[in-house]
């Protein structure tokens, strides 16, 4: 999910404590990066554990007897409650500090994945996805603010790259595990999310590492409030175009993670939860070593190269949905390229959105940002609804079709809007 070093609550400059003094300098740098390192686990862990249903979701569709509108909104819950969190909890950081929260987030996300495995009951997977959306929209503000904190003087953007990183490939990851392990054991529901328990026990003790007195010692507590978007009529219009790149980059993302696996079941013919995880995962992976080329480049050329490359894959993801294409090989084959051009224009599409907004909100950075990441998230979750909606009374493959439309008729004509409206240069630090 979407990620700035302005997101996060209330970032100060680490400072060792006497703990690190005392045991000079190669102690302080190695505990320094034992927490940079327990802090990207985190976000990657709860990022994979929010998304490793995604490959599953044809098989709770047979298991449950449901709809695709019912699957997308199964999806959907966790971005709706991932909101919530990220502005209701996601401040406490800055009161119970960065580590309490970190590992309190762990163990909901374990919660949350152990719910999942109660296929037979339509209102555990609800209740699950609900708890993963509490955990890592709670938890994505502390897991950014330890790598700002415990980052060199300058390079605070960097820190929120390799976030953002961390999160879409944890995000591209989750469903590949869960994918592959699916289609080994006998019982899949329940083997696959095995790995997803081990790796969050593993982020609890890891977290477990990070020492907040170095970052808080400065002053007291911050006291808890909700953040509140606001964007300033200065910025109104820069912010709009911005928005409406993170949404469309977003949207595509959420369509994969929500209804890519129904779509490779209807071209295959059965369910292949590898196949499924592993095309969802390209995008998600594509997008993150996007993200390293997105930083070089101005916002609004990232966010009118992300554009054009994100059209062009819904174009190929069209493509694939018609009949006239002939066999399953080559179809299967174009929802591959339609997820390597889509992550690639997803990465530098929201990277670019991101970066300028963070260029613009030179005041009210919290409530700007924070109404980005609002419609970030609800992209990532609501047109997935409506094409599952759409489902109802249209074939699949034509609810697909037609949301490509309509996302290309938002798309194309904002090409190059981006682009004439910013005039920054990228990060080159």
């Amino acid at each position: 999910m979407p990620l700035s070093h302005v997101d996060s609550p209330a970032p100060r400059r680490y400072r060792p404590g006497r703990r690190a003094g005392c045991t000079g300098l190669a102690a302080a740098r190695a505990r320094l990066a034992a927490e940079r390192v327990a802090a990207i686990l985190a976000l990657a862990a709860l990022s994979a554990a929010a998304n490793a249903a995604s490959p599953l979701y044809p098989t709770y569709r047979a298991v449950l007897g449901t709809s695709d509108l019912v699957i997308t909104a199964l999806h959907t819950t966790y971005a709706v409650v991932a909101v919530v969190a990220l502005l209701v909890l996601g401040p406490v950081a800055d009161t119970l500090g960065r580590r309490p929260v970190l590992v309190a987030s762990a163990l909901t996300a374990a919660m949350g994945t152990a719910c999942l495995t109660a296929s037979s009951s339509l209102a555990w997977l609800f209740a699950g996805r609900a708890l993963l959306g509490v955990a890592l929209g709670t938890a994505t503000g502390a897991g950014v603010a330890v790598l700002v904190e415990r980052a060199a003087p300058g390079r605070a953007p960097r820190a929120s790259l390799l976030a953002t990183m961390a999160v879409l490939a944890g995000t591209g990851a989750g469903p590949l595990v869960t994918g592959v392990l699916a289609d080994l054991g006998s019982s899949p529901l329940l083997v696959a999310y095995l790995p997803t328990l081990a790796l969050l026990a593993v982020t609890v003790a890891a977290a477990c590492v990070i020492d907040d007195a170095g970052a808080m010692s400065h002053g007291a507590p911050a006291r808890w409030r909700p953040r509140v978007p606001e964007i300033p009529a200065t910025v109104r219009r820069r912010f709009t175009v911005a928005a409406a790149s993170g949404f469309a980059a977003w949207s595509v993302a959420g369509v994969f993670l929500a209804l890519l696996p129904a779509v490779a079941a209807e071209v295959t013919g059965r369910i292949d939860h590898a196949l499924s995880g592993g095309i969802v995962a390209a995008l998600l992976l594509c997008s993150a070593l996007a993200l390293p080329l997105g930083y070089r480049l101005a916002a609004g050329v990232a966010q009118a190269f992300g554009l054009v490359t994100l059209s062009l894959g819904l174009v190929v993801l069209a493509a694939s949905q018609l009949a006239v294409v002939p066999g399953e090989t080559l179809r299967l084959g174009l929802l591959g390229i339609a997820a390597v051009l889509a992550g690639i224009g997803h990465g530098l599409a929201y990277w670019g959105a991101a970066a300028d907004v963070d260029a613009c909100a030179v005041r009210n950075r919290a409530g700007i940002t924070s109404a980005l990441y609002v419609l970030c998230y609800l992209g990532a979750g609501l047109p997935a609804i409506g094409v599952g909606a759409l489902s109802l009374i249209l074939p699949l493959s034509t609810a697909i079709v037609v949301f490509v439309l309509l996302l290309c008729f938002l798309a194309i004509p904002l090409i190059p809007v981006p682009a004439l409206a910013t005039g920054q240069r990228g990060h080159r630090s």
